[in-house]
């Protein structure tokens, strides 16, 4: 297909920043050089030029790989907007001082998590549904579902670990089983994975299993069956929290991830009427285009979405808390008088 004349210009940019960039670097590096002389006062400076030259090479050769190369396998599952943020946030580190280039172990951090990652997530739902907890006035129960695909993009065959956290602070004595805080169900790929034996797992090994400690309910490093090379599998998950009827829900997800839907449900006789829902994104997207989706009081739900990319420990939170009850009419006659 012919290139447009949009997509010329853009690729034409492209270049030229990028060969600006590495001009200059280089022009810095052989600066540096030059003005190297060992114990003088200029040495720092010639170590600074050198560096700052190091770097902006650095980023011109980013700027390349990152929107040509990888197009054909890590961001062949992202949109353009996270080549701009991934660039956006590269550049910053290098700018604010060159010691990225040399800090190894945050080298390693940024090409798991960002610019080499071994998985993407190309959809990620979540779903909320709040009811009132029987008996407990001031309390809910929070349902999450957890529904995703995770994508092997690395170069061999891995498997994913699966992991996930629950609320455990409330805790009642009075209540029945179905309504004790804990995950419900773990699916992987179809398979279903018995939520007693991982919980058993769970006082034998300490991993790939469920554990209840520091007031938290953890599944921890469950691995999927090894996913193959460009091909995805299934996660679904499910479990139950109690919380306050005025609270706040975050939920951020270490794995790039292309979509995130977000499902708000109210039951049990819970409207959006009664309790006033906040939902708020936690990374680059407005506020306003997230919450232009408006909650259906027929069916007591509400749909909203992240088209974006959402980079490792974005996410989204949510805030409830009762409506304030208006007097009713006859309460406002009676209190009226008239002098």
């Amino acid at each position: 297909m012919p290139k447009s004349e949009a997509d010329s210009h853009q690729e034409r940019t492209r270049w030229l920043s990028a060969l600006i960039l590495g001009g200059a670097g280089a022009f810095l590096l052989l600066l540096g050089i030059a003005v190297h002389h060992p114990e003088t006062k200029a040495e720092f400076a010639s170590s600074f030029l050198e560096h700052l030259g190091i770097g902006l090479i650095a980023v011109a050769l980013l700027k390349f790989f990152i929107e040509q190369a990888a197009e054909q396998q890590f961001l062949d599952l992202l949109r353009t907007d996270v080549k701009e943020q991934v660039g956006t946030t590269v550049i910053s580190f290098i700018r604010r001082g060159s010691w990225i280039l040399t800090d190894q172990v945050l080298k390693k951090e940024l090409e798991d998590s960002i610019l080499l990652p071994h998985f993407t997530r190309p959809k990620y739902t979540l779903g909320l549904k709040l009811e009132p907890l029987e008996g407990h006035d001031d309390l809910l129960k929070v349902w999450i579902t957890m529904d995703y695909e995770v994508k092997n993009v690395s170069d061999s065959p891995r498997s994913y670990m699966v992991g996930s956290w629950l609320e455990n602070t409330i805790q009642l004595e009075d209540l029945e089983p179905e309504c004790r805080p804990g995950f419900r169900s773990v699916t992987i790929g179809g398979a279903d994975y018995p939520i007693e034996n991982l919980i058993a797992a769970g006082k034998t090994s300490g991993t790939g299993s469920i554990l209840y400690e520091e007031q938290m309910i953890q599944l921890r490093d469950l691995p999927t069956p090894p996913i193959d090379l460009e091909q995805s599998i299934s996660v679904t998950v499910t479990g139950m929290q109690i919380m306050r009827k005025a609270d706040h829900f975050t939920w951020n997800l270490p794995t790039i991830t292309h979509k995130l839907g977000l499902l708000v449900e109210l039951a049990g006789g819970l409207t959006f009427d009664q309790l006033e829902v906040c939902p708020r994104e936690m990374h680059h997207m407005s506020h306003e285009e997230f919450i232009k989706p408006k909650p259906d009081f027929k069916t007591n739900t509400w749909t909203l979405s992240i088209d974006h990319v959402v980079l490792p420990f974005q996410g989204i939170e949510l805030r409830w808390a009762p409506r304030p009850t208006r007097p009713s009419s006859t309460r406002l006659v009676s209190e009226t008088t008239t002098t």
